[in-house]
């Protein structure tokens, strides 16, 4: 890990009432792991009276191939012009059931202040940390974007 500074963002994903989808993926390189130093969830639309969202923050290592696009990984350190070789998916079609999968932080989330994930979390080279919220049944639809920034 050389400590260069990256950011990914899902951008804003529309989550319909009683649906699940993964909204961003960031996988360590296959050569160095990373720490994720930031995780931030904010939902455009959530409205303090309906029930809160479930957001499920957890780390796997396969998505079994599931659909989504690349997202941008960004370099924040100044100091350093090379291309992080952390790799970001967003956008999956539905919610990612990934092989193993361990859940690392699940809060419901009701406000559009959002919430940021309380730590740091430490991926080994080749392993994934993902985010997907589930949409309760009496809510219209939320747009909701996620942040995950660390270091490579």
């Amino acid at each position: 890990m050389a400590g260069r500074m990256i950011r990914t963002t899902s951008g804003p994903v529309l989550v319909s009432a009683s649906t699940t989808r993964t909204l961003l993926t960031l996988t360590a390189p296959s050569t160095h792991g990373v720490v994720v130093n930031l995780i931030q969830v904010t939902g455009e639309g959530v409205d303090s009276t309906k029930k809160p969202q479930l957001v499920e923050v957890f780390k796997f290592i396969d998505d079994n191939g599931a659909g989504s696009t690349s997202a941008t990984v960004s370099n924040l350190d100044t100091q350093d012009d090379g291309s992080p070789a952390t790799t970001a998916k967003k956008a999956y079609t539905a919610g990612l059931t990934p092989t193993p999968v361990t859940i690392v932080w699940s809060p419901y989330v009701r406000t559009t202040a959002g919430d940021i994930f309380p730590g740091r979390l430490r991926l080994k080279a080749g392993e994934s940390v993902g985010c997907r919220v589930t949409g309760p049944a009496d809510l219209t639809s939320v747009n909701w974007t996620i942040e995950i920034s660390g270091e490579e």
